[in-house]
């Protein structure tokens, strides 16, 4: 997955309550990643719903799913994707339901 990504890669989560943020670089980013697996236990899952793209760009809509502590999640997200060559360069991710969201990675019950 590393390879996804150039040394110079931003990731931006917008509206996620305490994880709202910018990454950048590739440790960054996994950093985040990992944080997210394990705070929800590997629980959290994307289905990826629609896709639109072209050699530059693409959005993706998933429906994520996931558990951490007693508090489920189960919407609407999006992540926006601008590309150098094939890498990504930057990304935006962003929840439908932003309030709900933020509640989910609020600190656990």
């Amino acid at each position: 997955m590393a390879a996804w990504f150039t040394p110079r890669s931003v990731w931006h989560v917008v509206n996620g309550g305490p994880i709202e943020g910018v990454y950048r670089g590739i440790d960054e980013i996994f950093d985040y990643f990992r944080w997210v697996d394990t705070e929800t236990g590997g629980t959290l899952r994307h289905q990826i719903t629609d896709v639109l793209a072209n050699n530059q760009r693409a959005v993706v809509f998933i429906r994520l799913t996931g558990r951490r502590g007693l508090r489920a999640f189960d919407g609407v997200c999006l992540t926006a994707y601008e590309f150098e060559g094939d890498q990504v360069a930057e990304a935006w991710a962003f929840a439908e339901d932003g309030p709900a969201y933020a509640e989910f990675w609020s600190s656990p019950d």
